[in-house]
Parts: C-alpha cells; structure tokens; sequence
C-alpha cells in the first residue's frame, strides 16, 4: 500500500471566494466515507496548510464533494501563489494532507 502521494494537477485552483476542492484521494486519506459531510482540522505552517483528521487547528466542514471554504489566514497563503494555484501531499500513514502553493 502506497504511503505517501504527490498530486500536481495544474486543474487544483482555489476559487476567488476561497473555495477548493479536495480530490478523492485526499478525502480517503482523512478517513472520509462516501457521500458525507465531515469536519477535519486545518492548521497553516511556513506557507503550507495542513489538513488532518485529529490533532490542533481550526475545525473546517469538508462538504461529500469535497469543497472547504478556506479562513482568512489560508486563504491567504494561495492568494499569494501565482494564480491560487496548489498541489498536495498525501500521507496515509498520518492521515494528513498537506497543500503546498505553486
């Protein structure tokens, strides 16, 4: 079983309303089930925002297709990337994802 994914899709784009979309993969890895709702952490560390579904941060509702309305301080680290443009890691093992600007 593969621990750790790398998904760099130049389609993952945050909207200008602070709206992104979590891939299936990811959604999995959070311990999601299929067509729920779910609250997960989110936390921003150096320019990266960390999802996860235990452990600190703010509580963020991942919708059953996988929209999140990002806060203030994360919307903010995409509005600085170039075109709000992300990539993600995802680690299995942790159950953790974490999205990196491009």
């Amino acid at each position: 079983m593969q621990q750790l994914l790398t998904v760099k899709n130049k389609s993952l784009k945050m909207s200008p309303s602070g709206i992104i979309t979590l891939p299936v993969s990811a959604r999995r890895c959070l311990g999601m089930k299929k067509a729920t709702s779910e609250l997960v952490y989110l936390q921003v560390k150096d320019k990266q925002i960390l999802f996860s579904n235990s452990g600190k941060g703010a509580k963020v509702k991942v919708s059953p297709k996988g929209n999140i309305t990002l806060a203030d301080e994360a919307k903010r680290v995409l509005d600085e990337s170039k075109e709000r443009h992300y990539w993600l890691e995802i680690n299995d093992t942790s159950h953790s994802v974490v999205l990196h600007p491009f």
